[in-house]
């Protein structure tokens, strides 16, 4: 045995064991080759149609559920849906008690309207407030605006010849003295007019035994006329003229010739007076915004009563008896208005109304101010003005918004109504709540809304 086992380590390598199977090391002789057995595993329904074989009696084996993996994703989706539902509860409680709640609360006192009617002096040239004689210092606003306006001619001018004749002129007067009709004197038949072109010197008249008046060479002179116009109604026949002198007679024997027509366009005064009414009715309603503006930016209140166009600078491109179709009428036309400060008219206002009312038991709640009205009661100029105004105050008791707001919060509607109520000039309180849930005021005091109803003024 001892030289077997010397012989077997002599004759073992490690490296060759190594890849040596376990049964040949332990000197089992090795096994043949067998085809391997094929495993047919039947659940039981081919081996009955088959065979007809009673089925095997196989024991199905059960899942261990506590062996199973869990489904992260499942659970994942849970937890999100958690977190999401607390915090859709959170922002719902929020909204609830925090956004939506809001209460309304309606005062009515024993406020009254208090109106003044004042008759105010506006002067540039005042400077300071005069309460006793109502005289408030103002400021003017001017402004100048150019226009153009085109009116086509209305007047006729006759440019032809002027009918020509003669006049026996005759001395008729019964005091025996002399007379002269001189150059240029007018004599007049049937409305038309004519001149004598010469001096006529006329002796002592001479009458008939009836009284009649006698022309003779001595008494008569026939003089030159020429007719005051151009115009074929100027040829008239023989005719029995008046004169502007007394005691003379004048009469032509023939009839006057020579008058010609030639009509012609001219300027009339009336062409140029109604392009002025034009320039007066522009539109001056922006004109107006804009000056009140400036004296807004100057800080002054606006007076639009006092809105005055000044006389127009007229340049016609025509004279009146220039001949033309159309006459073009340029105007410079200057406009005012004047403001006031609004502290001297609420310092007006203000003490018209103390004078109606208990100032220990009422304020004034609303001056009138920006709703006065102004009327103009006399014609003013640029500078000066006398205007009645019109204001509706509103006195009351004094109630401070803010500080009922932090008085109400978080309080009920009858505790609110005792609070409010208590305050002197307070008349009825009106409490509401929204949404439905909600029974006592916010504590936020912007979610709280209170109006002081005042009389209402025109």
């Amino acid at each position: 045995v001892a030289d077997s086992t010397a012989n077997s380590d002599e004759e073992f390598n490690a490296e060759t064991a190594a890849t040596t199977p376990i049964g040949e090391l332990a000197g089992i002789p090795p096994v043949a080759d067998e085809p391997a057995e094929e495993v047919i595993i039947d659940d039981g329904t081919e081996l009955g149609k088959t065979t007809g074989e009673d089925k095997p009696n196989v024991t199905p084996v059960k899942k261990n559920k506590k062996l199973a993996v869990p489904n992260f994703d499942a659970f994942r989706l849970r937890v999100a849906l958690i977190i999401l539902g607390v915090i859709a509860l959170i922002v719902g409680w929020v909204f609830a008690t925090k956004v939506l709640p809001k209460a309304t609360v309606v005062i009515q006192t024993n406020s009254q309207v208090v109106k003044s009617n004042l008759s105010l002096t506006l002067n540039t040239a005042a400077k300071q407030l005069d309460e006793e004689n109502k005289i408030v210092p103002a400021t003017a606003q001017t402004q100048q605006k150019s226009y153009t306006q085109q009116i086509a001619t209305t007047g006729q001018l006759n440019k032809g010849q002027k009918a020509t004749g003669k006049v026996l002129l005759t001395n008729c007067s019964a005091s025996g003295n002399t007379i002269t009709v001189p150059t240029g004197t007018s004599v007049s038949s049937g409305g038309m007019t004519y001149i004598t072109q010469s001096t006529a010197v006329l002796d002592t008249s001479a009458f008939t035994s009836g009284g009649v008046c006698k022309s003779l060479s001595d008494t008569s002179a026939t003089v030159s006329v020429t007719a005051l116009k151009p115009g074929v109604s100027y040829n008239i026949a023989a005719s029995t003229f008046t004169l502007s002198l007394n005691n003379v007679t004048a009469k032509s024997s023939t009839a006057f010739s020579g008058g010609t027509d030639e009509i012609v366009k001219v300027v009339a005064q009336a062409d140029i007076d109604a392009a002025k009414a034009k320039i007066s009715a522009q539109d001056t309603a922006q004109l107006k915004q804009d000056m009140e503006a400036a004296l807004r930016a100057k800080g002054f209140l606006p007076i639009p009563s006092t809105f005055l166009a000044g006389e127009q600078q007229v340049t016609p491109s025509a004279n009146p008896g220039e001949t033309a179709d159309i006459v073009t009428v340029s105007a410079v036309v200057p406009y005012s208005m004047l403001g006031i400060k609004q502290l001297d008219l609420q310092a007006l206002v203000v003490a018209n109304v103390n004078e109606q009312i208990d100032s220990k038991k009422q304020k004034i709640l609303d001056d009138g101010i920006a709703k006065a009205v102004f009327t103009q009661q006399t014609p003013g100029s640029a500078t000066s003005a006398v205007v009645s105004v019109r204001a509706e105050s509103v006195a009351g008791p004094e109630l401070n918004v803010e500080e009922l707001k932090k008085q109400v919060a978080s309080k009920k509607a009858n505790e609110i109504k005792q609070t409010i109520g208590a305050l002197p000039g307070v008349t009825d309180v009106q409490v509401n709540y929204g949404p439905f849930w909600v029974s006592t005021a916010p504590k936020d005091t912007t979610k709280i809304t209170i109006t002081v109803v005042k009389p209402t003024t025109k």
